[in-house]
């Protein structure tokens, strides 16, 4: 049966109540594909660097492709342009570096890579850097000059000073690559 409408008001209320509908839908719809975009990239991302999705390194990239605004991916790697640079990605990927290996903790790290002995040295080395906040800083600087190297040799940059390179020498460092 349908409604009969005898005021202006009771057509406008109808006409409020359909938009907001289609609002919703629509709302829906553009957070489901851009989930959609963010799986794909993900997965892009996670064979670009040949890396297993249960990994750490796998982990950290999906996490990744969840943060970032799903026009800044499109124009980023269709584009290779846009308001995503190397100097505005390696930032937000060490973020999400520190903030997933935080989570995991160094017990989920250990199991991860299978290490039993907590009196050993990779074991020790990853502790310090999770829960010394001056040792997590050093190191996060380090993930940055990793993501920085990555994402720059991507981009077809080479922007290594001297210091950076002794940096990359470091034991926190070398346990950086380890874990990622």
């Amino acid at each position: 049966m349908t409604k009969i409408i005898k005021k202006f008001n009771e057509f406008q209320k109808l006409d409020e109540d359909a938009f907001d509908f289609l609002k919703s839908v629509v709302g829906s719809g553009a957070d489901a594909f851009g989930d959609v975009i963010k799986g794909k990239v993900s997965d892009y991302l996670i064979g670009f660097f040949g890396v297993k999705p249960e990994s750490i390194f796998g982990t950290i990239i999906r996490n990744f492709a969840e943060t970032v605004d799903v026009s800044d991916l499109y124009d980023f790697i269709v584009n290779g342009e846009g308001n995503v640079s190397v100097k505005t990605l390696a930032p937000r990927l060490t973020d999400v570096t520190m903030e997933t290996l935080s989570e995991m903790g160094v017990d989920g790290i250990a199991s991860r890579f299978k290490i039993e002995d907590k009196n050993g040295w990779i074991y020790r080395t990853i502790k310090e850097m999770i829960s010394n906040q001056s040792k997590q800083a050093d190191f996060r600087e380090n993930v940055l000059g990793f993501w920085t190297m990555i994402l720059s040799s991507i981009a077809g940059g080479e922007n290594r000073s001297e210091e950076h390179t002794s940096e990359l020498q470091s034991r926190q460092y070398l346990v950086c690559r380890l874990l990622l």
